[in-house]
């Protein structure tokens, strides 16, 4: 009858226990695999980025060119506007502008009213404006300037239109000369002094010239009638 060593049995019986446990499975492949879907994912998103990005830099750039479209024709319109007329074209100019703006980000693409595509588009817009501004508010003080030499032309004319009618009166002349020098120095006060004193020197010299012409051009006529023939018939009207 063998004889059965428990020690033995006991240690073969526990070596495949033991083997198990010592058992580590390869993971190389799935985390391998892992990475790759990773990346994929990654590739994924930032091509999203990119074309949404692309997206919204055509937005915006269409998004320019219609403003800048609508921007031309109400700049054109306002050009129409002369002297004393475009005196608020600086303020239209501002208000269209604000009206043609939230028009095409209202009804244009998303991409306009947030992000980067909102970002951008403002950006653009402002710098634009800088330079419209700049020509508009240039235009409108021109305009300006135009409409007060226009009045004081006019105060001109009718001041030296009564020098020539009172120039018997020199308190009427002096007058009237005054009246001009008061106009010109409103008009050019912004001019500085010497600009003031220089056309009130032009504004005189012009009154005393009307006012030697008028002289002489009266004393004219009535030289002329002086020497005019009468006629026979004045004298000797005919009897009928």
């Amino acid at each position: 009858m063998a004889v059965i060593n428990i020690f033995e049995s006991s240690a073969q019986l526990g070596a495949p226990v033991n083997n198990q446990a010592n058992f580590r499975p390869d993971s190389s492949g799935i985390m391998a695999v892992a990475r790759q879907d990773a990346g994929i994912a990654k590739t994924v998103v930032e091509g999203g980025n990119k074309l949404y990005e692309q997206m919204a830099v055509a937005d915006v750039m269409k998004a320019n060119n219609d403003i800048n479209m609508r921007m031309n024709e109400v700049r054109n319109k306002l050009l129409q506007n002369k002297e004393q007329n475009a005196l608020n074209n600086m303020t239209v100019y501002e208000e269209e502008r604000r009206k043609i703006i939230d028009d095409v980000v209202k009804n244009g693409p998303a991409s306009l009213r947030s992000g980067i595509g909102n970002r951008a588009l403002m950006a653009t817009v402002e710098k634009d404006w800088t330079s419209r501004k700049d020509f508009m508010e240039r235009y409108q003080y021109n305009e300006m300037e135009k409409y007060q030499d226009t009045q004081l032309g006019n105060q001109y004319k009718l001041g030296l239109k009564n020098i020539a009618d009172e120039y018997m009166s020199p308190e009427q002349v002096e007058e009237n000369i005054r009246r001009g020098e008061a106009m010109t120095a409103y008009r050019y006060m912004n001019y500085g002094p010497e600009k003031v004193k220089q056309m009130q020197d032009r504004w005189r010299s012009a009154s005393v010239a009307t006012a030697v012409q008028a002289s002489l051009t009266r004393c004219g006529e009535a030289l002329q009638q002086a020497a005019e023939p009468k006629s026979i018939y004045r004298v000797f009207p005919l009897q009928h």
